[in-house]
């Protein structure tokens, strides 16, 4: 049963339109797509010969500092993006996500029943995920309704913002547009420091939303990043947010860096794994019973 220390299950039950999500790398594990590990094996395995005189098989290296290296070494960034959209599209099922209890299935079982909330209240509201994945899992899975907002098509999707239920801020980028992707640390830490359009449209809907951040992971730093650059300069005017984490041993790395940042008291950190979270949201919604088994 869910206890009355999640009262925050409840709350985004009866008030959805108070949240918005927050996706980091490990909701890509969750969900059945390459880690950024298994990414790094991938493109070593794929683009070996380029980089044959440059890394050894017993040498470690990060996904940033791969790519990194291959472009230095010459390898356009569109054979890049195009091996790991490849690696994307033959992990997930989209046939299968709304008649499944995975992590994907629950979450979008979740937001379907959002929307279907805030059409039934004639409410205007919108859902907002912010994410640094470059999928485009959640623009796949709701079609229409859903509009994908990135620094190559801000200026472009303006108008169809007021129109569509879910917006999806994606941070990184995006795989369906090889040139939007941002692919190794200093791209991604510019942009940052330009503090783009996407990250203003980010701190508007953070303004008004708690956030529920889920799959932080330490090896993605970058999205805790953007994470203190939003709540520094904005504080959500609805109450704490949530930060779901799998391990505990997170949970004190998290919390000294909210503190450092003079944010400690804007969010609360769970641990949790993500499939259990959703699995609690869908319960108290009435989308599964107990007798369930995922």
């Amino acid at each position: 049963m869910i206890s009355h220390k999640d009262g925050y299950i409840e709350d985004f039950k009866n008030h959805p339109d108070n949240y918005m999500f927050f996706l980091g790398a490990g909701f890509l594990t969750e969900i059945g797509l390459p880690t950024a590990t298994e990414l790094t094996d991938i493109l070593r395995m794929n683009f070996a010969e380029k980089i044959k005189n440059d890394l050894n098989d017993k040498q470690e290296i990060d996904l940033d500092s791969l790519i990194a290296l291959l472009l230095k070494k010459g390898l356009e960034k569109r054979e890049i993006c195009k091996t790991i959209k490849e690696n994307f599209e033959s992990r997930v099922d989209l046939e299968k996500i709304n008649f499944e209890n995975s992590s994907l299935g629950l979450f979008y079982r979740i937001i379907n029943y959002v929307i279907n909330k805030f059409e039934r209240d004639h409410s205007p509201a919108r859902l907002h995920i912010a994410t640094t994945n470059w999928d485009d899992i959640i623009i796949k899975i709701f079609g229409t309704i859903a509009l994908s907002i990135y620094s190559n098509n801000e200026e472009n999707v303006r108008e169809e913002i007021e129109r569509r239920r879910i917006l999806v801020y994606h941070l990184h980028g995006i795989i369906t547009d090889f040139y939007s992707m941002l692919l190794t640390k200093e791209e991604k830490e510019q942009a940052e420091r330009n503090d783009d359009k996407v990250l203003g449209h980010l701190k508007d809907a953070a303004r008004n939303h708690r956030i529920i951040f889920l799959g932080y992971s330490l090896s993605d730093q970058n999205i805790m990043d953007i994470y203190q650059n939003v709540r520094r300069d904005i504080s959500s005017t609805e109450g704490k947010d949530y930060i779901i984490i799998n391990k505990n041993e997170s949970r004190k790395e998290i919390e000294q860096r909210l503190e450092e940042n003079n944010i400690k008291d804007r969010a609360e950190v769970i641990v949790k794994n993500t499939s259990d979270f959703l699995l609690d949201l869908a319960r108290s919604m009435g989308l599964i019973t107990y007798e369930n088994k995922i």
